[in-house]
């Protein structure tokens, strides 16, 4: 067992954007948490803005929320209690998906599992398709370079055939 009573790998965290979304939400939060609820390894963390503990923090976030229910169902509750519109939003459909998965991973109310990794698979479908797109667009731009560069090589080729026949006259 880890400091503090957290026990890595016991319940991973999410991947992905529902990661990011979960260590922002906790980011925003760890620092209005009762001091004996966030562990040690995260007390110094806590004194950072929330940006700052987003970007400086987030594995060891991350980890902590994993390992210990105690800090995941207090910072749930803080969001639950700071963000009344994007529970209201989670539970109506109506919120982004990585913040509904986001809330429900801290939650972990009926279903979360289903919902959490529901919403991995559609986001990552998501980044798929934007990277296909993103490829089909490099590789379109790629072709039309090249045709430029073909007709240019044929217009020097007809200029240097017509520049000879004219020496050669």
């Amino acid at each position: 067992m880890a400091p503090d009573g957290v026990t890595p790998d016991l319940d991973p965290a999410p991947a992905g954007p529902v990661r990011d979304r979960v260590v922002a939400l906790a980011a925003a939060r760890l620092g209005n948490l009762a001091p004996d609820v966030v562990p040690s390894s995260l007390r110094a963390m806590a004194r950072f803005t929330p940006s700052k503990r987003a970007r400086l923090s987030a594995g060891p976030l991350s980890a902590a929320l994993a390992g210990d229910p105690v800090l995941r169902q207090a910072v749930a509750a803080a969001v639950e209690a700071a963000l009344p519109e994007l529970v209201a939003a989670a539970e109506d459909g109506t919120a982004d998906l990585a913040d509904a998965a986001a809330l429900a991973w801290l939650r972990r109310g009926p279903g979360w599992q289903e919902q959490v990794a529901g919403a991995a698979e559609v986001l990552a479908e998501r980044a798929a398709a934007v990277q296909r797109s993103a490829g089909v667009d490099a590789v379109q731009r790629l072709t039309e370079q090249l045709e430029a560069a073909r007709a240019g090589a044929r217009a020097e080729a007809e200029r240097l055939r017509a520049e000879l026949a004219a020496s050669g006259e």
